[in-house]
């Protein structure tokens, strides 16, 4: 059974003192409220592993599978949004599939906090010992969250020892290593040191696209892949921003009845991302450049071969690449070119732009003159 923890309480109370062994308990606690979490949507099938999570799937899926016999405790760490709750509720239904009969709780440690308060405040501390010990696997998220609260983290410290005693799996999440813990007494930190620490790293971007997709097969609308790859190259730090980019251009679309271009991501999602508000589109760049080169719009998208619009032509398409981030292909069809036209003429232009210092400059006012209007 996975069970966990879910009770408010008043300020931080007393200090504890170390409490007596907890045998079994005298009577039944009452049920506890279920997850917030609910561990159906958050399993090992649905996790997407790439590179920068490997080694944390691995270790999770392992403990799933053998709790109690290796990488005990394990620590996984890494920055906000990037799975770690998704793998410690995956943890805790693949150890409920394998092991029906395993009691597992799974609790923020700010559920933790809460409970040990109000068992303080009501003088039950035996109740709390039986709701964190009686257990076969303790699952503690966001365990930052104890730093500095001396009197929560003593309890936390007989109570990991209590478990690893007894034999029971503890699987702590957290967001920055063990090391860095630098409220938590020694004797703590070297405890959860001793087994396995594994980071999750923010996702590279075949990840951040597999991510994507996997968030579009949950949705009745589908975008084009171009549009994803815009969000997977402009939103990196974590899968929050994927999925909040994602809904936002999902509902520009269902509210306004308009196709998601890749022009149009681009306008939607500055606010987002940080890109400027007014990102130019590839029309506005190819105007700038038959500007700058003292031609036309219509002789640069023509197939016409002297110098000044063929120059202009190479020059705007390197700009809306390095502006925009539409893929080549993209590019080429705003050109009425092919893919390969455009990813030869912007290797030009970066060549002469690295031998020429006068185009350099040339180029770079163009650039300024198109972002600065």
């Amino acid at each position: 059974m996975i069970v966990n923890s879910n009770r408010e309480g008043p300020s931080q109370p007393p200090a504890a003192t170390r409490p007596p062994s907890v045998g079994k308990p005298q009577q039944q606690d009452p049920p506890s409220p279920p997850l917030r979490h609910p561990a159906n949507h958050h399993r090992f099938d649905n996790f997407e592993v790439g590179s920068s999570n490997l080694f944390a799937y691995a270790a999770a899926t392992s403990v799933a599978e053998s709790p109690g016999t290796r990488y005990n405790p394990l620590f996984i760490y890494g920055a906000s949004g990037l799975g770690k709750t998704h793998l410690l509720l995956a943890i805790a239904h693949g150890t409920r599939q394998t092991h029906p009969a395993m009691a597992v709780r799974y609790c923020t440690s700010e559920k933790f906090v809460q409970e040990f308060i109000l068992c303080v405040g009501k003088r039950q501390m035996q109740r709390f010992r039986r709701r964190f010990r009686d257990v076969d696997m303790l699952i503690l998220d966001d365990f930052q969250f104890l730093e500095g609260k001396e009197q929560t983290l003593e309890e936390f410290y007989w109570t990991f020892d209590s478990l690893q005693q007894a034999g029971k799996h503890i699987v702590l999440g957290c967001d920055r290593p063990p090391r860095d813990l630098n409220a938590v007494a020694d004797r703590t930190r070297s405890r959860i040191s001793a087994g396995l620490i594994t980071e999750i790293i923010p996702p590279g971007v075949e990840t951040r696209m597999a991510i994507l997709r996997r968030l579009e097969e949950r949705s009745p609308m589908s975008l084009d892949p171009d549009v994803l790859r815009i969000i997977a190259d402009h939103f990196t730090n974590n899968i929050r921003d994927l999925a909040s980019a994602l809904r936002q251009l999902h509902a520009f679309a269902n509210l306004t009845k308009l196709p998601v271009t890749p022009e149009a991501a681009l306008q939607h999602l500055a606010p987002m991302s940080g890109l400027p508000s007014l990102t130019p589109t590839p029309e506005t760049i190819i105007a700038g450049c038959a500007k700058a080169f003292d031609t036309t719009s219509e002789e640069i998208l023509h197939r016409n071969r002297r110098p000044k619009p063929s120059v202009a032509r190479q020059v705007a398409m390197y700009l809306v690449r390095e502006i925009t981030g539409l893929p080549f292909a993209r590019i080429g069809t705003a050109f009425q070119r092919g893919h390969s036209t455009v990813l030869s003429a912007h290797r030009r232009v970066v060549s002469l732009i690295s031998g020429d210092p006068q185009f350099a400059e040339r180029v770079n006012a163009i650039y300024n003159a198109i972002n600065n209007p």
